[in-house]
Order: C-alpha cells, then structure tokens, then sequence
C-alpha cells in the first residue's frame, strides 16, 4: 500500500441514505494506539467483508482538512492482537456501505445512529457526483470539523444525537 495523499470530502447524515441497498457492508473496527499529536493520527483497523476473511491494517495519516498524507500497511493478525490493547478508550465500529463512489459509515456499538458519507477524490477541486438520495440525508459538510474525524468519534462515549447538536 505505501504512502499517498488522500483527498477526501466528508458530511454528516440525518439517517441512511435512499438507494444504498440493502446488502451486508463490511464490518470495521478501528482504534487509536498513540495520542493524537498535532495533526498525526495512528490507527489499527480490522475489516470484514460479506465473504471474505477479516483483514487488518496499520494506518497514519498527517495533516487536516481535505488533503492529509496517508500511510497504511496490512498487518498479521497477531501483530494486530498485540496492539490492540493500546486501543483501549479510543475505538469505533461501524459498517461501511458503497453507493457508487461514496462509502457511507453506519456507526454502531456506542455511536449507534452516527451515520457520515465520504468520498475520495482525485484533485480538492474536483467535481463530483452526489446522487439524490444522499443528498437528501446531508445535514451538513464535516471535512474541515475536527470534532467528526475518527479519532475524535473513537474517544466518545456519547450519543450521536449529542455529537451533531455539540457541533452544530
């Protein structure tokens, strides 16, 4: 995998999004094994999709915004149960959908009910198509609302309802 630039736009939904169909999505579970420390975010991260074996993956991204260096690495599963330990109080699960090019996260577990639509760009100014039925659910763009990345979400033990009206 190796390092790249993500550009990513990201938004808050009311609910799930019309058309997104009702197949399983994969499961994730993510966690943070160091502080964050300015904008450096470390992430553990196991993923599950309909029909294939659990993957698992270390991940850093530095930066904020729309555009952040991202370095990911596939681990073994042991070396991903050592770590995880030192997850503990900074983690999230959430099942990821895709409708076209969007991933849209439905949270669970403590977040139940957070719903967030992202989508990887090729340029920060790029055009790109939002089909109506999530148009329908943005409440609002959370890109630059350091309060919805996923480190932020992973330390929280409240409810999302709480979340949207604290960042409102």
């Amino acid at each position: 995998m190796g390092e790249k630039i993500e550009i990513e736009r990201r938004f808050l939904l009311s609910g799930r999004p019309e058309g997104l169909g009702d197949e399983p999505g994969a499961d994730i579970t993510q966690g943070y094994a160091e502080a964050y420390l300015g904008n450096y975010t470390a992430r553990l991260r196991s993923m599950l999709r309909p029909g294939e074996t659990t993957t698992y993956w270390a991940n850093n991204k530095t930066g904020s915004g729309i555009a952040r260096l991202e370095k990911e690495e596939p681990l073994a599963q042991a070396t991903f149960e050592l770590f995880w330990p030192l997850t503990k109080g900074r983690r999230l699960e959430k099942i990821r959908r895709l409708l076209g090019r969007w991933e849209i996260d439905q949270f669970t577990g403590k977040l139940d009910g957070l719903w967030l639509a992202e989508i990887e760009l090729a340029s920060a100014d790029e055009d790109f198509y939002m089909p109506e039925g999530l148009r329908d659910v943005i409440i609002r763009e959370v890109t630059d609302e350091p309060a919805f990345n996923n480190y932020a979400l992973s330390k929280l033990d409240a409810s999302p309802s709480v979340v949207v009206q604290e960042s409102s």
